[in-house]
């Protein structure tokens, strides 16, 4: 599934956390705290799931400062 960036401002202190709507991760069978890698351009990426309902729409990923290095663009997909 191929999910819309959205860039956070938030930094998790060190850990590599990225934020799923609660629906998407349901239908992907993603439980909070599961792993996911991220792929974009030809960077992967291994990051900790969080879940919300409302900080994400269905169909967006939330990206913390701590994925920056990866030069994700806000609105892009991956």
């Amino acid at each position: 599934m191929k999910l819309r960036v959205k860039l956070l401002g938030i930094s998790s202190g060190g850990k590599p956390i990225v934020i799923l709507n609660s629906e998407d991760a349901e239908e992907l069978g993603i439980k909070g705290m599961d792993r996911v890698v991220l792929k974009y351009d030809k960077t992967e990426v291994t990051a900790i799931v969080n879940l919300s309902s409302t900080v994400v729409s269905k169909g967006e990923i939330g990206v913390y400062e701590e994925l920056d290095h990866i030069r994700l663009k806000e609105g892009k997909l991956i």
